[in-house]
């Protein structure tokens, strides 16, 4: 198991000059950020790239704080030799996003993917497996400190 953090980016734009409201102040125009859809204060994009000759079934979805992002929810499948995508966001005032997500191997081995991206303080990213042939397996996980992060774990087998 390994996690991993990484600088990122979030980026705004800037104001634009000369624009002012009815009240004669300028207008303050902020972009959405450059990762996944979300424009939320802090949401994680995490990339799935299963490396294995198997399937994976998702078991469990679980968040702490935040929702799904539309049309971004887990799949149920993750096919052999592919990858998925699926974000997280925060949803309320000063808040951030914590979650899992559990897939399994044939009933007999789970892969457990965590995301931490709190509104104060350091973002973690996290993967365990357990079971009979977790040992036959490797997982990894390498993400960003950006508030809009990213995240890719990858699961192989050795």
């Amino acid at each position: 198991m390994q996690a991993t953090t990484a600088e990122g980016t979030n980026t705004k734009s800037q104001t634009e000059a000369g624009n002012k409201n009815p009240l004669g102040m300028e207008d303050v125009h902020v972009g959405q950020s450059n990762f996944g859809t979300s424009s939320a204060s802090r949401s994680v994009l995490s990339t799935v790239d299963n490396q294995t000759s198997r399937d994976l079934s998702r078991k469990d979805v679980h968040l702490d704080h935040g929702t799904w992002t539309e049309n971004e929810y887990p799949e149920e499948i993750i096919p052999q030799k592919s990858k998925e995508e699926h974000q997280a966001e925060s949803d309320g005032f000063m808040t951030g996003t914590k979650g899992s997500v559990t897939y399994e191997i044939d009933e007999e081995l789970t892969v457990t993917f965590n995301f931490n991206n709190p509104y104060m303080g350091g973002n973690s990213f996290s993967a365990t497996i357990a079971g009979t042939d977790a040992s036959n397996y490797k997982v990894t996980a390498d993400g960003t400190s950006a508030d809009n992060a990213t995240v890719t774990y990858t699961l192989k087998h050795v």
